[in-house]
């Protein structure tokens, strides 16, 4: 089906009157609210009255330490813990996790039964109904 060009002019007038209706509508809004609206009054600052008569000494404020970390969004960098790094340990668990899981999965498509995959295993409940749910 092709667009005509009549469509295409009545389809930009539509967005243009819409356009122009939503800012009309912009700026009766702004009328109407700039009435009940009122102006707020400045505060006289007040300027401090040094005393030379005063006896007590007054300590400069202490400057206040931020409490901000800056993040770094680049590569993670491993922290050695026990001379092994954490992102080699978290590397490992995932291979066993889906060793695991491939056991299980192999177990089940062999015929056994869900006592024996959780006793031989160890999976968690959720991630054996899923290898079972699959399997079937």
């Amino acid at each position: 089906m092709d667009i005509s060009q009549d469509m295409l002019i009545n389809v930009g007038l539509d967005m243009i009157g819409f356009l122009a209706a939503g800012g009309l509508l912009l700026v009766i809004y702004s009328m109407f609210q700039r009435r009940n609206h009122q102006p707020v009054r400045q505060q006289q600052q007040q300027t401090p009255v040094l005393s030379t008569t005063s006896s007590s000494t007054v300590s400069a404020p202490s400057p206040v330490r931020s409490q901000m970390e800056f993040v770094r969004f680049g590569e993670p960098q491993s922290v050695s813990r026990q001379g092994k790094d954490i992102s080699d340990n978290q590397s490992e668990g995932w291979s066993k996790r889906a060793s695991v899981i491939k056991t299980a999965r192999n177990m089940i498509t062999a015929g056994a039964s869900v006592e024996d995959v959780r006793a031989a295993l160890p999976l968690s409940d959720a991630e054996l109904a899923v290898l079972m749910r699959k399997a079937k």
